[in-house]
C-alpha cells in the first residue's frame, strides 16, 4: 500500500487575518482619490463575477452590502462574456470583486469602459504565462502554464482561500471604513471555517492507497498540490482544451497500472469523454465540483462552498481508497 503524501498542515488562528490584511489586500482606486459613498439605503453596491468570490464577499459583507453577481447559476464560468447590462452594473458599483485575469479574461477591458472611483479587488495572486492577459514580461509559458502556480482555481485550496478572504475584506473596508469592525468580524468567521475545512481534508486524505486522481478538467492543481495528490486531466485548465489522443491513452494506461477505478467529473461540462474512458477502463464516475459556478438545482437547494467542498472530500476519499 502507498499512502498518499500529505504536506505539513498549517494552523491558522483567527488573528491571522490581521497579518494577511497587511500583506495580501489588493485594492485599486481607478482614477479617483476618493471612493463613492455607500448607496442611499446604507448598503455598499458590490459587483462580483464568479461564485467563489460571490460567496466569500457575501459572508464578509453581510447586511452592509448589496451584491450583483455577473455569472449566474448554471452558466459555465469559463465561457462567460459580459453583457451591456453587466457593464452598467460595474459602472454603478462601489466595489468590484473578481478572481484573476487568468480566469476572468474579460475583466480588464470591462473595467476600462466604466467610470472611476471604485475599489477594485483582484482576489487571487497567480503568476501568469507570457502573453496572457495581465502577464508580466518575461513570465514563463508552455507546459509550465498548466502547473498549479498558473491554475486560477485557487479557492479549491482552503489555505489560499484565506488570502482571498483577506483581500475581499480589505476592498470592502477601503470603500466603507465605517464597516471595518463588521467586515473583520465576518472575515474571521470565514477564516475559522476554512481552517476547519483544511483540517478535515488533511485528516480525511491522510491514509489512502492511491495518490492520483483522474479529473474531467485540470481545475484541481492547487488542491492536489496542498494535499500531495497528482491529477490527470481529460482536458486542461479550460474544459474546452481537450487532451490529445496520446494523452488520453496515457491516462488509460496509468489507470490500469495504478488500479484507478474512478473518474471525477463536474456537474456542468460534458461528460462524454469521461464516459468513454470509463467504458474503456471499467471505472465509475464520481462528482468532483470545481465550484466555479453552481447549477440552478444546487442554488435552489441551498448548496454552498463549504457543503460542496465536503462533498468533494467524500468523492476524493472514495477515489483514492482512503482508510478510516
Amino acid at each position: 500500500m502507498t499512502l498518499s503524501p500529505i504536506r505539513n498542515t498549517l494552523r491558522f488562528s483567527i488573528a491571522t487575518l490581521a497579518l494577511l490584511m497587511g500583506i495580501s489586500v489588493v485594492t485599486v482606486a481607478c482614477g479617483s482619490d476618493s471612493l463613492k459613498d455607500p448607496a442611499a439605503d446604507g448598503k455598499l453596491a458590490v459587483v462580483t463575477t464568479i461564485y467563489p468570490v460571490t460567496y466569500f464577499t457575501q459572508r464578509i459583507g453581510g447586511d452592509r452590502i448589496h451584491i450583483t453577481r455577473l455569472v449566474p447559476a448554471g452558466v459555465e464560468a469559463h465561457d462567460y462574456e459580459p453583457k451591456p447590462s453587466d457593464l452598467q452594473a460595474i459602472n454603478r458599483a462601489n466595489v468590484v470583486v473578481y478572481t484573476h485575469p487568468a480566469f476572468e479574461t474579460w475583466v480588464a477591458d470591462a473595467l476600462k469602459s466604466v467610470g472611476a472611483g471604485k475599489s477594485v479587488v483582484q482576489a487571487a495572486d497567480i503568476p501568469l504565462p507570457q502573453g496572457a492577459p495581465g502577464a508580466k514580461a518575461g513570465a514563463a509559458g508552455g507546459e509550465e502554464a498548466r502547473s498549479a502556480s498558473r491554475d486560477p482555481h485557487v479557492w479549491l485550496d482552503p489555505l489560499k482561500a484565506i488570502g482571498i478572504v483577506s483581500r475581499i475584506a480589505g476592498g470592502l473596508i477601503a470603500a466603507d471604513p465605517a464597516g471595518q469592525q463588521v467586515y473583520n468580524t465576518n472575515a474571521n468567521a470565514v477564516i475559522s471555517d476554512l481552517t476547519a475545512l483544511h483540517e478535515r481534508y488533511s485528516g480525511g486524505l491522510a491514509n489512502c492507497s492511491l495518490n492520483t486522481i483522474v479529473v474531467s478538467h485540470e481545475a484541481f492543481g492547487h488542491m492536489a498540490e496542498l494535499y500531495g495528490l497528482r491529477q490527470l486531466g481529460l482536458s486542461g485548465l479550460s474544459p474546452e482544451s481537450e487532451s490529445s489522443p496520446a494523452t488520453i491513452a496515457d491516462i488509460i494506461k496509468n489507470m490500469q497500472e495504478l488500479g484507478i477505478k474512478h473518474i471525477l467529473v463536474e456537474p456542468i461540462i460534458s461528460q462524454k469523454l469521461a464516459e468513454t474512458v470509463a467504458a474503456e477502463t471499467g471505472a465509475t464516475l464520481l462528482p468532483l465540483h470545481p465550484i466555479e459556478s453552481l447549477t440552478q438545482a444546487e442554488a435552489a437547494a441551498g448548496a454552498d462552498y463549504l457543503k460542496l467542498m465536503d462533498r468533494n472530500l467524500q468523492s476524493l476519499r472514495t477515489a483514492l481508497a482512503c482508510g478510516s
